[in-house]
Order: structure tokens, then sequence, then C-alpha cells
């Protein structure tokens, strides 16, 4: 049941894990006392909140890679679907369905992660903004319902992100999206790329 939380990262939800039926509530609490009990995971009150996080990296790592790949990813959609319900920040939504893209859930890991670098980039955090369009951008290639639209977006917003840090690739990148454009006489999206 800890390899469930290690899922979550350093720091879980236990009432989320609850809600997503990685155990029953009381058998899932009983360990959680007994694993703060044992100094591996501490408990922090903080104001209405109540946190738990493992008191060591290596513990949580441990768990979660004594998981297998499709265990993991299988939890990874789980809690993102809960996450998804409670509206969590895009940036969180995307690293678990990344991680669950092996299970069904890659096109909304391209979702979420190109809305995570979009929010990135208008608060001019190009470095980060630049590091999701690349994962949109894998995402898309391995996604047999991309769409060369889509590709041409996410390539304009990286030559955008290039551009931004004064990467001398910027150009190459915006003409061959421009010239994707030329391809499917879309006219809007060869000009947002040529003025990117």
């Amino acid at each position: 049941l800890l390899s469930a939380a290690a899922v979550m990262g350093l720091s879980f939800d236990a009432l989320l894990l609850v809600d997503v039926g990685a155990a029953d509530a009381s058998s899932f609490l009983d360990l959680l006392d007994e694993a703060v009990a044992a100094g591996v995971v501490v408990e922090r009150v903080e104001g209405l909140q109540i946190a738990h996080e493992f008191v060591h990296a290596l513990t949580r790592d441990a768990l979660y890679e004594e998981m297998s790949a499709l265990r993991r990813a299988r939890m990874h959609q789980q809690i993102a679907i809960a996450l998804e319900r409670r509206d969590a920040p895009a940036e969180v939504l995307a690293h678990h369905f990344r991680a669950a893209a092996a299970v069904g859930e890659a096109a909304r890991a391209v979702q979420y992660t190109l809305a995570a670098a979009d929010a990135a980039l208008a608060t001019f955090a190009n470095e980060q903004a630049l590091d999701g369009y690349r994962q949109a951008a894998a995402l898309l290639g391995a996604l047999p319902a991309s769409t060369p639209e889509q590709r041409i977006d996410v390539d304009t917003r990286i030559g955008e992100c290039l551009r931004r840090l004064g990467h001398p690739d910027y150009l190459p990148v915006l003409f061959a999206a421009a010239a994707a454009a030329s391809e499917l006489a879309d006219g809007p999206r060869m000009a947002a790329a040529l003025l990117a």
C-alpha cells in the first residue's frame, strides 16, 4: 500500500489514495500509522490539511521501482483521474497522465502537458515550457491519432521557446513548421510559425 503512496511522489495525499481505491480506509490508515511509528513516513498538520511525506527519497524510490511498470502506470492513471476531479494544476496532471500513457492516457497526457507548457510560457519560464513542448511532441509522435496540425502547433511553440532563449535552432524549427503548414494549405498556421 505504501507503493501506491510512492506513485504520488515524496509527499502524498493519504485520503486521495483511499479515494482511488488503493486500499480500504481502515487498512490503509492502520498501515500509515505503522509507517509513521516506524519513522518511514512523517505526518504534518498544516492548518486544515494533513500532509504525509516519506522520510527518505530512497525509500520512496525503492517502493516505486519494485512495482511492475504496468502496475505503476495503472496507479498513475487512477491518481491522475482522481486529481483531475479535484482540479489539480495542469503540471501535476501532466506528470501522472504521462506516466499512464502506456495504459491509454496518451491523449490526456498531451492535453495536460501542453496546458502546463502554455502556463510556463505565459510566465516566461521558457526552459520549463520548452521541456513540456518537447515532451508533448514525443507523445504526439507515438500517438496514432495525432494530426499534422497538432504537430505543427507544438513545433511552432518549440520554435518560439528556442527564440525566446536565444537558441540559434529556432529558425529551422519554425521554417519546418511553416513548410508543414504550407503543405496542408493552412495559411493561419504557416503565418503563426513564421511570426513566432
